[in-house]
């Protein structure tokens, strides 16, 4: 079971989500994807296996997008810095480029 970012759970559901935890059905894992982890109810965070998963790279992303959008290097640069390490960020911003960049002064 993937639940994408659970630090956003109304508190019950957060508890019912414990409760499964701490009894998961056979052959059940559970991946919690969170953005803030420290924002994760603590019961629910102690009972977890911390994995932290590294943001991409500039120049990775940069190789990326003039690759699949054949844009130049500096502009694929410049969405890189905007997406901060987020790759669907920069995606979305090379797709969406008539109104996003245009607001970002790309």
């Amino acid at each position: 079971m993937i639940i994408w970012l659970p630090e956003k759970m109304h508190q019950a559901t957060a508890n019912k989500l414990l409760k499964m935890i701490e009894e998961p059905p056979e052959k059940t894992l559970f991946l919690l994807v969170s953005e803030e982890p420290d924002k994760v109810i603590s019961t629910i965070l102690s009972r977890c296996q911390l994995v932290k998963i590294p943001s991409f790279k500039s120049h990775n992303i940069e190789e990326y997008l003039t690759g699949r959008f054949n844009i130049p290097v500096e502009k694929a640069a410049d969405v890189s810095r905007v997406s901060n390490g987020n790759i669907t960020r920069a995606i979305e911003l090379c797709e969406n480029e008539d109104s996003s960049l245009t607001i970002l002064n790309i």
